[in-house]
């Protein structure tokens, strides 16, 4: 198991940057590390943390993004506060289960026509980040 950091562009992607995620119970287990050849100075990080560092190095070394993408394992906390002091924006996957405030034109544009067919569901709620 791993976090990968893939880089894209209109030119094609690449992998930029991995790190061997562990759970909890095997980073705890030194028996089982040493068996699987896992370095001894591995420890247990969250896949959160994980994505932070990542992002942390791509940003020291000036690679040029603008957002990340992550899926909702990953939340908003930490890498969220990261990318926003650097200037960077988050696209970040939702649980199922989750629903997103309305804001702006897309909550008047709902008021305007409750009870009434409303008009589909807006692509583009944020405005997206200024340079």
């Amino acid at each position: 198991m791993g976090v990968f950091a893939s880089y894209v562009s209109q030119h094609g992607h690449a992998f930029i940057d991995r790190a061997l995620y562990l759970p909890k119970a095997w980073a705890e287990d030194s028996k089982r590390m040493a068996a699987v050849h896992v370095p001894e100075a591995t420890r247990f990080a969250t896949k959160p943390a994980i994505a932070r560092a990542m992002i942390e190095r791509a940003i020291a070394a000036n690679a040029p993004f603008s957002w990340v993408a992550a899926d909702s394992v990953y939340g908003v906390g930490d890498i969220e506060i990261a990318l926003r002091r650097a200037g960077k924006g988050l696209c970040s996957g939702r649980e199922r289960q989750s629903s997103l405030p309305l804001v702006g034109q897309a909550a008047r544009r709902r008021r305007n026509h409750q009870g009434h067919h409303r008009e589909p569901f807006p692509s583009r709620l944020a405005a997206p980040v200024s340079r």
